[in-house]
């Protein structure tokens, strides 16, 4: 299903926007994270073959040709070899999309405090997930998290205590204590459902989010169907 049409005029709106532009974010750096892997085994095998790339005629969709260099031919067999397993896009994909481009961040920001801006360098951005995979999981949950305590922040005077609000409350309180349940004496206090899930005491110290495996009671999806519903409650 598409994104639920939030209401421009309420909280949410901004708040939602936002995340999905930072899970586009996330995507375009792991992407650039899998070209910088492709650049890193071809330099191997040009370092061992003293051969220089090999220019040809890039077909980019059927009956579609672009004139470059394909970093896949005539290697792929090699790179089939060197190439770990990726979780962002399967082999065949990285070998079919390798033409070269320049790696481009964002627009210097500007800064008030001194002259010169603040530069974002994605091809650094994309070396750090390359070297550690496991910060783009931990960077997943953490825009993830801050999406469910900004929503809540911004409505909990609107709490009518119910199922889908108290829910909401215990998987805000979740993500403020760095993705796990951290329930406090006596909680859940008062019943906590939505969508066929619910809190209980057992969630204890267990992931919010489940990204690489089902240890987590939602999913990356779920922030957005879950403030779409409480939206509702507040109309």
């Amino acid at each position: 299903m598409r994104l639920p049409p939030f209401d421009k005029a309420k909280p949410f709106y901004p708040l939602v926007m936002n995340f999905a532009v930072q899970m586009m974010g996330f995507k375009e750096a792991m992407s650039i994270a899998d070209v910088l892997l492709i650049r890193a085994m071809m330099k191997k095998i040009f370092d061992s073959s003293h051969v220089e790339g090999v220019p040809y005629e890039l077909i980019v969709s059927p009956s579609v040709a672009l004139d470059g260099y394909d970093l896949g031919y005539p290697y792929r067999d090699k790179l089939r070899e060197l190439l770990p397993p990726t979780v962002n896009q399967p082999i065949e994909r990285l070998l079919t999309h390798t033409s070269p481009f320049e790696i481009v961040g964002p627009r210097p920001l500007k800064c008030r405090s001194q002259e010169d801006g603040i530069e974002i360098s994605a091809e650094e951005i994309g070396s750090v997930y390359l070297a550690d995979p496991q910060r783009q999981v931990e960077a997943l949950e953490v825009s993830a998290g801050s999406l469910l305590i900004a929503a809540y922040e911004a409505l909990k005077s609107k709490s009518d205590r119910g199922l889908a609000w108290e829910f909401f409350r215990h998987c805000r309180n979740a993500a403020a204590h760095r993705g796990r349940f951290n329930f406090y004496p006596g909680e859940p206090s008062r019943p906590a459902r939505w969508k066929g899930m619910s809190m209980h005491p057992g969630l204890q110290g267990t992931p919010l989010f489940s990204i690489l495996n089902d240890n987590g009671l939602i999913g990356l999806g779920d922030p957005f169907l879950l403030l779409w519903d409480i939206e509702q409650l507040c109309a």
